[in-house]
């Protein structure tokens, strides 16, 4: 279960206990953490291939190397983000 929204990282159920609140909190914490992680493990390896691609490739995608940062630093759209 993936939390949405800070809020739902925050409000307990009603009828769940403390201890079933706490470990709901603790586990949609770890679960967004886990995402947040593997994005990032995702974005570093994209960045070292895209490094290690020649000026020439570059400019075959479009992309000249000064742009790299800027290009990594956009959100993807919408429909390729997964949920």
């Amino acid at each position: 279960m993936q939390a949405n929204t800070p809020a739902q990282l925050t409000s307990p159920q009603p009828g769940d206990s403390l201890l079933a609140s706490a470990y709901q909190l603790i586990s949609r914490g770890f679960s967004a953490w886990s995402l947040a992680m593997q994005r990032r493990r995702r974005e570093v390896q994209l960045r070292a291939e895209l490094q290690g691609l020649e000026s020439r490739e570059l400019a075959d995608l479009g992309i000249g190397r000064g742009e790299l940062d800027y290009w990594l630093a956009e959100p993807p759209p919408a429909h390729a983000r997964p949920e």
